[in-house]
Formats: C-alpha cells, structure tokens, sequence
C-alpha cells in the first residue's frame, strides 16, 4: 500500500537511523532478547514498549514516542528513499527487503522502530529477525539505551537515534517530545 506523498516524506525524513552505524557494533543485545519469540500483536505493542523501557531504564512514554514517530506504531512497516510501505504480513515485508537489498539497496529502514537495514544487519540473523517485533523493539531499546550511557543526555541519546547531523535530529527530537506529551 502506498502513502500519500506528504506522509512519505515526513517517514522518509523522520525513519533514517543512518547515525547509528558509527556506534552499531557497540550495542550489545541481551541474551534474552536474541530468543525466539511470537510476533507482538498490536495489542501487546505498548505493554512490550512498558517492558523494554522498564529493563533499559528509558524514561517512562519516550520509547513508545520513538515508534510512534518512526513507523505510527506499524510493525511490518518499510522504508526506503524511493517509498514508505506498511505491510499486513511479515512474510511480506521481508520479501520486499529481500528484493531491495537484492537490486543494491540497503538504504532501508524496518519494523516499529525502523531500523536501519545496512546500519544493524550484522546484529541479527536475518531480515526476518530484524522484523520480529519483540526483536526490533527490544534492539531499539538497547541502541536508544548505548546513546544515553555514552553521552549521558536522553535528549541527545534521541537525536543520535535518529541522524548525527544537527539539521534533522533537532526537527525529529522536536517530533518524539511532542508524541510523547501527547500520550502522557
């Protein structure tokens, strides 16, 4: 299913975790988080979102605010600098992965918390893997949790979720604050 051009745009600009791979072989995932387990149904999104920000010591709501704003809480959602897509099936959305990254694009962004195919790969099995709910939430979790330990600021650890550079993650900081009050 395609999105109308203004919410392509404002996915594309607000799903690039690109920043990220300076410090992706940094993140250490938790054993407990490399298991198999179930897809998370939408009902249980918010309660697995309460759960990782209990265990990563994430403040209450802005986890939650990150996946709002990158996938609008979509779990099989995928973007790419050509298109935003939100898939109904995982089997889906990981054969569209699978033919991007198969015709040389890796410039891809997947799942709740969209995460950024060519920065994170190498921290899962599979593209399957990255698309496990659980997984992907859990990672982002992990990875919001390494930029807060290395530079001490949730704010800053939010803006390095999403782009080093200062002219797109002061507007997507802007952005997750502004979801996050409207939840609390």
């Amino acid at each position: 299913m395609l999105l109308p051009r203004s919410i392509v745009t404002i996915l594309v600009m607000t799903c690039f975790v690109g920043g990220c791979s300076t410090f992706a072989n940094r993140v250490v995932v938790d054993e407990s988080q490399k298991k198999s387990v179930k897809d998370v149904s939408n009902q249980n999104f918010a309660e697995t979102v309460k759960q990782e920000e209990e265990r990563n010591g994430i403040p209450d709501g802005l986890l939650l605010a990150v996946a709002k704003v990158e996938s609008g809480c979509t779990p099989y959602a995928i973007n790419t600098k050509r298109a935003s897509r939100k898939f109904k099936t995982k089997g889906n959305a990981v054969s569209f992965v699978e033919k991007e990254v198969k015709n040389g694009n890796s410039n891809i962004s997947v799942g709740y918390c969209q995460l950024h195919y060519r920065s994170h790969r190498k921290n899962f099995a599979s593209i399957d893997d990255m698309l496990d709910p659980q997984k992907n939430i859990a990672y982002a979790a992990t990875l919001l949790k390494s930029f807060y330990d290395r530079h001490g600021s949730w704010e800053q650890a939010v803006k390095l979720y999403h782009s080093r550079k200062s002219r797109h993650n002061s507007v997507y900081y802007e952005k997750v604050m502004k979801k996050r009050a409207i939840e609390k």
